[in-house]
C-alpha cells in the first residue's frame, strides 16, 4: 500500500523515514494512529498535516509545547507521559478524549479536565498537583491514577460517581473520609499516605483490591464488611490484631508483612487464599493452622525466628513459591518431598548442608545467598534450574554447574573461588547473566568485576587469556600528581619528562585543566610499553569531582603542597578565578577514603603497607617565608613513604647544592617506586601490541569500535565480541574513556583521554560558552556547539547534568560561589535563620559531593537555584537549602515547613540521601519511585524489594514470575535493610549549631540510650578573600550530655525512639488545670520525651475537627483531665474518647475533680496515680471528709504524675 499523504509530507519536510510500524491507517489510507514514543522529540508542530488521528502516542520525549493538539477534536487516546508539559489547557478542546496519560510531567492545575465529559481513564501520576478544587463532574470517569503528587485534599472525589479505580499512592492526604460516597470502587490504592484511621472504608462493599501498605494503621476492624475483597495489602503498618480477617472469605492474596502480629491462626479460615505473606512479624511462634490453606500457591514467612516448627508447610501440596529467608532453623528436611515447588528462597539461614534439595527436581529459581554452603554437588540433579543465587557463601568448586542446561541467571559473588578455570562452564551458556565479584581468583589477578552489571564478558575474557600464548611484560606504573592549584604539579612533571640535558624548570607553564596524561618516556618505539603513565590533575576545585574517574588502586601518589595555601579556604587563583584550597589532612584522608573504599569493595584484607604509597612534597623551598613543615599526623596510616622540601625555581637549583640534591632525591625515590609498582604480568602476545596502539594514539576525537578492531588482533576472539570488555578494563585504569553499558556510547571509545579533556575544556567548557553563563546553559545552545557523544560523556562523568524541567544543562563546577552573588543569595535565603541540622566532618568531604547533590536534587520538578557550594530547591511543598562549607567541612541543611510530619520526614530523607551519595550509592527513593506499580519490569524486582514490601505490597504471584529475578543481591543477608545508615568515621551532627555528636556513637545501640555526649566548638575569626569568616573546629574538651532523642531522625538506633505524642483532652471549664499540667510537663519536653498537644494550639482559620482528628491519629497517648465538666462535654465523650479507642490509643485519665468517672467510658482505663483525685486531700477523702488541697499540695500531685509518666511510659 502506498504511504499516506501525511507521512509523505512529513518525510519530505523533515528528511526522515517512517516505516509502517510507526502508524496505522484507515480504509481511506489516512493515518488514525501515530506511535512516536522515545524519539527525542521536542517540537510537535509537524503534526499539523494529520487530520484524522484517533490515537496518538508521544510518550518519553522532551515535549513542553502542546498547543498544536488543540485541533484534534476526534482524538480518543492520548499518551504524553514522560515529557515536560506544564500547561495542558489546550486539551480542553479534545471533547472526544477517552483515555489520557499525562504521568511524569510538570502539571499543577487540573482545570483542563472540566470539559472532557467522555474521559474514562486518566493517569496524572508523578506531577505537581496539590488540589482538585477546580474539577467539575466527570460523569463516565472510571479510572484515575494520582500516584506521587502533593495532594492534601480530595474534595473533588464526590463528583466522580462512576469511579471504580482510584490510585493515590504516596501523597499527603490526612482526611480520606471524603471518599465515603465512592460506593462503586473496586480498586483502591492508598500505599504510603501516613493513614492511621481507616473507618472511611467501611461501606466500600464492592472493593476487590485494597492496598494500605506503608501507613500507620493499627486497627483494621473496619475491613469487616468488605466481603468481595480478593487482594489485601497491609504490609509495614502497626497491626497486632487480625481477627477481623476471618470475615474476608473471598481473599485470594493477603500481605501482612512487617507488622506486630503474633497470632495468625485466624488466617486458616480463608479457604480461597492463594498468596500469603506474613514475613517480618517477629512475635509469631506458631504457623500450624496454615495447614488448612489447601489452595495456597505462594507463602512468605521470612524473618520470623520465633517459629519452632515449619514442618506443616510440607502439607501444603499446591505451594509453588516459598520464601523462608532468615528463619534461622537448622532442619529443612521437611522440604524434601515438596516436589511442586518452582521458586524457593532460603537466604540468610546459616545453611551448610543442602542435600534436602535432592528431590526438588522442578525448581526453577533457588535463592541460597548468605549461608555457609561449601558443597553444591547436589545441584547437578536439579536440571530445571534457571536462576540460582549463591552469593556470600563458602563455595570453592563450581564446575558441576555445567549440568544445569537451562541456567540463565547466576550469582556467585563473595565466595571462596580461587581458580578462574572454575568458570570454564560458562562458555556453554552464551546468554548467561552472571555475577561473581569478590572472589579470590579475580581479586588476586586484579580483575575488576562490576557489582551491578553482568560479569559474563569479563570472566570470558579472563578465561580466553588463560588459553592464549603469553609473554611476560612489565606493565606501566600509574603515578598521580595531586594538590591545590599553584602547588607546582605541572612544573615538576614537565621537568621529570624532559629527556635532553640540561633539564630546565620552566616558568609560567599555566594550570592543568582537569587532567593531563603523559607517559615515561614521552616517546617510545612501536610495540614498546612505557615505564609509567603520569596523571597531572588540575588543582582548581571545580575539577575535583572528576578525580574519581581516574583514581584507582595500585598507583603512586605525589601530593604537592604550598605552605601559603595549606588551608581549607577560598582565594583567587592566578587567573583571578575564585577557587578553593584544601589542607594536607584533607587530601590525605580523601586519598585514604577512595583507596580503602576500593579495597572494601573487593573485600580484601589489607595492611597499611599495601596502601598506595604517598610522597608528600612541600614546594617553594626557595622562598624565605617558607620553612620545612613536617607532617605531624600518622604517616603510617596514610603510607607516606617520605617527605620532601624542594624548590621548583631554576635559579634556586642552579644556585644551591642543597636544592639540587633535594630535587634529585625526590626523582630517585619516584623512580624506585615506579620500578616497584610496575606489574610483571604474563599477558597474551596481542595485548602488548594493542596497548601500544592505544598509548600512541593522539587524538581528541572518539573512534568507532569498528575502526579499532583492525588493531585488535586476537585470534581467540575472531568475531571481536570481547573487544568491549577489553576496553572496559582499560577504562578502569584511565587509559581510555569507554562506556560499555551505555547504549549511546558503547560503539565509540576515546583513546587519548588527556587530549579529549583538553578539547572539552578549550572548545566546550570555555570561558565564552560556560563561565560567562555562570554554569547554566540552555539546552539548545549547548547542543549546538557540543557533539552529542561528548555531551553523554560529560553526563556520565557528572561534569554536567540536564535539568529536564528547565531544559538547561547545569555544569556544577562552573557555577558561581555564593560570594559572587551576595545580593541574589541573600534575597533567596533571607528567611533561613538557623540550619535545621549540620553534618560536620573532622577531615574531609568527598570530592564531587556537591556535583552529586546538584545532579540528584536538580531532577526535582520545581524551581531550583544553584551555586558551586549551595543548592536551593523545594520538595514536598517545603523550601530546602543545602550548603557545603569546605572551610569548616560542614554540610548545613535548612528546611522551611509548616507541617511537623513533613519536617521530620524530610530531615530523615535528606540525611539518608546525603549519606548514600557520600558512599557513591544511588539513594533508595529514586530506585523505588522508578518502579511503576502498574508496569513492573522484571529487572526492577530484587530480593530487597520482595521482602521489604516495596513491590510485594502491590503484586502477587499472578503478576510476576519470580524465577526471572535477576537482581537478587544483598551483602549482609537477604534482608538488606535499605534504610541502613553507614557512618563515616569522622561524621558529627548538630541540631542547634552549637553542639555536635558523633554519628557512629549515635548508631551504637549498646552504648547510646537516652543520653549522648556532644562536643562544643572552638571558634576564631580569619580573613579569606578579603572577608572575615568563622573558623569552627570541634572542641573535645567542651563536653555536654544531651538527649539522644534530639537525633532520632538521623539514626536507626531504636533507643532514640522514645518520644511520645500526647493528646490532652479537657473541658474549657478546666482550663486552669490544663495550664498547670502543661507547665509541669516542661521537664519531659526539655528531655524530648514528649510532644504534647491541646486545643489552644489550633490556629485561627483552621478546621478544629480536622486538626483534632489528625492529632488523635498521630498521638501515642490521650490524657483526659477528668471532671464532671469533661463528662458533660458531648464532643469529648462521643468523639474524642470513641475515636481514641477506635484507633487503639492508650487513654490515661487524670482525676482533677470529684465525679462518677468509674462508670463512664473512661472507667475501663487505668488512671494515673491509681485514680487519686489531685484536688482533694487523699487521707481525709478516705475518711469520707472533703478538703480541697492548696496549690502547693496540688503541685505535689502533678509532680507525682510526671514521675509516674517517666517510670511507666519511657522504660
Amino acid at each position: 500500500m502506498k504511504k499516506p499523504l501525511e507521512i509523505q509530507i512529513l518525510e519530505k519536510k523533515h528528511r526522515i523515514f517512517l516505516s509502517s510500524e510507526f502508524y496505522v491507517v484507515n480504509n481511506e489510507n489516512s493515518v488514525v494512529e501515530l506511535k512516536l514514543a522515545k524519539n527525542g522529540i521536542d517540537d510537535i508542530s509537524f503534526l499539523d498535516v494529520f487530520n484524522s488521528l484517533i490515537i496518538l502516542d508521544l510518550s518519553n520525549n522532551s515535549i513542553s509545547d502542546i498547543s498544536i493538539l488543540e485541533k484534534f477534536k476526534s482524538l480518543e487516546i492520548l499518551d504524553l507521559s514522560y515529557n515536560h508539559v506544564s500547561d495542558p489547557t489546550v486539551l480542553i478542546s479534545l471533547i472526544s478524549l477517552k483515555e489520557l496519560n499525562l504521568s511524569n510531567n510538570q502539571i499543577s492545575s487540573l482545570s483542563f479536565l472540566k470539559s472532557l465529559k467522555n474521559i474514562n481513564e486518566v493517569n496524572l501520576s508523578n506531577n505537581q498537583i496539590f488540589s482538585f478544587s477546580d474539577i467539575d463532574n466527570l460523569p463516565v470517569l472510571n479510572n484515575i491514577n494520582l500516584n506521587d503528587n502533593k495532594i492534601s485534599g480530595v474534595i473533588f472525589i464526590s463528583n466522580l460517581p462512576k469511579l471504580k479505580i482510584l490510585k493515590l499512592v504516596r501523597n499527603e492526604i490526612s482526611d480520606f473520609f471524603i471518599l465515603h460516597p465512592l460506593r462503586n470502587l473496586v480498586h483502591l490504592d492508598l500505599y504510603g499516605n501516613q493513614i492511621s484511621d481507616i473507618s472511611f472504608i467501611y461501606d466500600f462493599a464492592e472493593l476487590s483490591f485494597l492496598d494500605l501498605s506503608r501507613n500507620k494503621i493499627s486497627n483494621i476492624s473496619h475491613l469487616a464488611s468488605l466481603n468481595k475483597l480478593k487482594e489485601l495489602y497491609l504490609s509495614n503498618n502497626q497491626i497486632s490484631e487480625i481477627d477481623i480477617i476471618e470475615n474476608l472469605k473471598t481473599l485470594e492474596s493477603l500481605n501482612l508483612s512487617f507488622n506486630a502480629i503474633s497470632d495468625i491462626s485466624i488466617i486458616a479460615k480463608l479457604e480461597k487464599l492463594q498468596d500469603l505473606n506474613v514475613s517480618g512479624n517477629y512475635e509469631i511462634t506458631d504457623i500450624s493452622n496454615l495447614r488448612e490453606l489447601e489452595n495456597l500457591i505462594q507463602l512468605d514467612v521470612s524473618y520470623n525466628q520465633q517459629i519452632g516448627d515449619f514442618s506443616i508447610i510440607s502439607f501444603l501440596k499446591k505451594i509453588k513459591v516459598l520464601l523462608l529467608n532468615g528463619v534461622k532453623i537448622s532442619d529443612f528436611s521437611f522440604l524434601s518431598n515438596m516436589k511442586e515447588i518452582r521458586t524457593l528462597f532460603l537466604g540468610s539461614n546459616d545453611i551448610s548442608n543442602i542435600y534436602f534439595l535432592e528431590k526438588l527436581t522442578s525448581l526453577k529459581t533457588l535463592y541460597l545467598s548468605s549461608n555457609n554452603i561449601s558443597d553444591i554437588q547436589i545441584l547437578k540433579d536439579l536440571k530445571t534450574i534457571e536462576s540460582l543465587y549463591l552469593k556470600n557463601n563458602k563455595i570453592s568448586h563450581i564446575s558441576i554447574l555445567k549440568e544445569l542446561k537451562f541456567l540463565r541467571n547466576l550469582d556467585l559473588s563473595e565466595n571462596k573461588i580461587f581458580e578462574v578455570e572454575e568458570f570454564n562452564f560458562i562458555v556453554q551458556f552464551s546468554s548467561l547473566h552472571i555475577k561473581a565479584y569478590n572472589n579470590n581468583c579475580f581479586n588476586i589477578n586484579k580483575i575488576h568485576l562490576d557489582e551491578k552489571g553482568n560479569n559474563y564478558d569479563t570472566i570470558l575474557n579472563a578465561l580466553k587469556k588463560l588459553d592464549e600464548s603469553k609473554k611476560t611484560y612489565r606493565l606501566p606504573a600509574k603515578v598521580l600528581f595531586l594538590g591545590n592549584t599553584e602547588s607546582g604539579k605541572s612544573t615538576l612533571l614537565d621537568y621529570i619528562l624532559q629527556e635532553k640535558e640540561p633539564r630546565i624548570l620552566k616558568k609560567n607553564l599555566g594550570s592543568t585543566h582537569v587532567v593531563q596524561i603523559e607517559t615515561l618516556p614521552v616517546k617510545f618505539r612501536k610495540n614498546a610499553i612505557p615505564k609509567a603513565v603520569f596523571y597531572d590533575f588540575g588543582g582548581q576545585d571545580y575539577y575535583h569531582g572528576l578525580y574519581k574517574a581516574f583514581l584507582s588502586n595500585d598507583s603512586i601518589n605525589i601530593l604537592l603542597w604550598n605552605k601559603n595555601y595549606d588551608n581549607n579556604q577560598i582565594r583567587k587563583d592566578r587567573n583571578n578565578q575564585l577557587t578553593r584550597d584544601y589542607d594536607r589532612n584533607y587530601w590525605l584522608n580523601q586519598l585514604k577514603f577512595q583507596y580503602d573504599k576500593g579495597n572494601r569493595k573487593k573485600d580484601l584484607e589489607f595492611d597499611r603497607n599495601k596502601r598506595e604509597p604517598i610522597l608528600l612534597v612541600q614546594t617553594h623551598a626557595d622562598k624565605e617565608a617558607h620553612v620545612r613543615d613536617t607532617y605531624k599526623g600518622d604517616c603510617e596510616i596514610f603510607n607516606i613513604k617520605n617527605e620532601f622540601f624542594i624548590s621548583l625555581s631554576q635559579e634556586s637549583i642552579e644556585g644551591s647544592v642543597i636544592q639540587k640534591i633535594g630535587l634529585k632525591y625526590l626523582e630517585e625515590t619516584l623512580h624506585d617506586l615506579i620500578q616497584q609498582k610496575q606489574i610483571i604480568k604474563k599477558e597474551p602476545l596481542w595485548y602488548k601490541e594493542f596497548l601500544n596502539y592505544i598509548l600512541r594514539t593522539n587524538t581528541e576525537n572518539y573512534i568507532l569500535l569498528s575502526k579499532v578492531v583492525s588493531e585488535y588482533k586476537r585470534e581467540s576472539d575472531p568475531d571481536n565480541l570481547l573487544l568491549p570488555e577489553v576496553l572496559r578494563e582499560l577504562s578502569q585504569t584511565g587509559l581510555v574513556l569507554y562506556y560499555k553499558d551505555d547504549e549511546d556510547l558503547k560503539d565509540v571509545v576515546w583513546l587519548d583521554p588527556s587530549k579529549t579533556v583538553q578539547y572539552i575544556h578549550t572548545n566546550i567548557l570555555s570561558k565564552e560558552n560556560i563561565i560567562a553563563k555562570r554554569g547554566i546553559v540552555e539546552r539548545n545552545i549547548f547542543d549546538g556547539f557540543a557533539d552529542e557523544k561528548i555531551v553523554k560523556l560529560l553526563i556520565n562523568q557528572k561534569v554536567i547534568f540536564l535539568d529536564e524541567y528547565d531544559n538547561n544543562y547545569i555544569i556544577p563546577g562552573y557555577l558561581p560561589l555564593t560570594e559572587e552573588e551576595d545580593k541574589l543569595y541573600e534575597l533567596l535565603t533571607f528567611d533561613f535563620i538557623e540550619p535545621t541540622f549540620i553534618l560536620k566532618f573532622e577531615y574531609f568531604i568527598p570530592f564531587g559531593l556537591i556535583n552529586q547533590l546538584i545532579c540528584f536534587y536538580g531532577k526535582n520538578k520545581n524551581k531550583k537555584h544553584y551555586w558551586r557550594d549551595q543548592l536551593l530547591f523545594t520538595k514536598d511543598n517545603c523550601k530546602i537549602l543545602i550548603k557545603l562549607d569546605f572551610t569548616n567541612l560542614e554540610i548545613a541543611v535548612s528546611i522551611k515547613s509548616k507541617d511537623s510530619m513533613s519536617f521530620d520526614k524530610l530531615q530523615k530523607e535528606i540525611f539518608k540521601d546525603i549519606l548514600n551519595l557520600y558512599w557513591d550509592k544511588i539513594p533508595v527513593e529514586i530506585k523505588q519511585n522508578n518502579i511503576g506499580k502498574e508496569n513492573i519490569n522484571i529487572e526492577d524486582i530484587n530480593i530487597e524489594n520482595l521482602i521489604s514490601g516495596t513491590l510485594q505490597a502491590s503484586i502477587s504471584h499472578k503478576d510476576i514470575k519470580t524465577e526471572n529475578i535477576v537482581k537478587a543481591e544483598s551483602k549482609d543477608g537477604v534482608r538488606s535493610n535499605y534504610n541502613e545508615l553507614v557512618s563515616p568515621d569522622d561524621l558529627y551532627i548538630s541540631v542547634d549549631n552549637k553542639y555536635f555528636t558523633s554519628h557512629k556513637e549515635l548508631q551504637n545501640e549498646d552504648r547510646t540510650f537516652s543520653k549522648i555526649i556532644s562536643f562544643g566548638l572552638e571558634i576564631k575569626k580569619e580573613i579569606q578573600n578579603d572577608k572575615e569568616i568563622e573558623i569552627r573546629r570541634l572542641n573535645k574538651n567542651l563536653v555536654i550530655e544531651e538527649s539522644a532523642i534530639l537525633y532520632r531522625n538521623f539514626t536507626n538506633n531504636k533507643n532514640t525512639e522514645k518520644m511520645k505524642k500526647i493528646f490532652i483532652s479537657y473541658s474549657k471549664f478546666d482550663d486552669d488545670y490544663k495550664k498547670e499540667f502543661v507547665k509541669h510537663l516542661i521537664t519531659l519536653k526539655d528531655d524530648n520525651l514528649i510532644d504534647p498537644f491541646n486545643c489552644d494550639e489550633i490556629d485561627l482559620g483552621e478546621d478544629s475537627h480536622e486538626v483534632i482528628q489528625r492529632k488523635l491519629a498521630e498521638c501515642d497517648y490521650m490524657v483526659a483531665l477528668v471532671s464532671v465538666d469533661l463528662l458533660n462535654t458531648k464532643y469529648i465523650r462521643d468523639f474524642e474518647v470513641d475515636k481514641a479507642e477506635e484507633l487503639g490509643k492508650k487513654i490515661i485519665p487524670i482525676i482533677i475533680k470529684p465525679c462518677d468517672w468509674e462508670t463512664s467510658k473512661l472507667g475501663k482505663h487505668h488512671a494515673s496515680l491509681r485514680g487519686t483525685n489531685i484536688s482533694l486531700d487523699k487521707q481525709l477523702y478516705l475518711d469520707d471528709k472533703i478538703k480541697e488541697v492548696s496549690k502547693i499540695e496540688r503541685a505535689a500531685f502533678w509532680t507525682a504524675v510526671i514521675k509516674e509518666f517517666r517510670e511507666k511510659l519511657f522504660n
